[in-house]
């Protein structure tokens, strides 16, 4: 994966047939999001260099799990 400046994260919970509360897997989503900041891949998680996070949820799978969609924002100006 690139390094990235700036990007917006979106987390996408694939569920499975029970209803679920997207607040609550917050913790998981944070520890993805500080992995790409130790994997270098983001710089830092704060305001300056990422929008979001998002959570949503996504399809029914068999299964359940996190998918991260990220987009690269360049150098555009977050924090201001």
């Amino acid at each position: 994966m690139p390094k990235l400046d700036r990007a917006h994260v979106i987390g996408v919970f694939h569920e499975d047939r029970r209803r679920r509360d997207p607040a609550n897997w917050y913790p998981s989503f944070k520890a993805l999001l500080d992995g790409l900041v130790d994997q270098g891949v983001l710089q830092d998680d704060d305001h300056t260099r990422l929008v979001g996070p998002d959570m949503r949820i996504g399809e029914v799978a068999a299964g359940s799990r996190l998918a991260l969609h990220i987009r690269d924002l360049g150098s555009s100006d977050l924090g201001k």
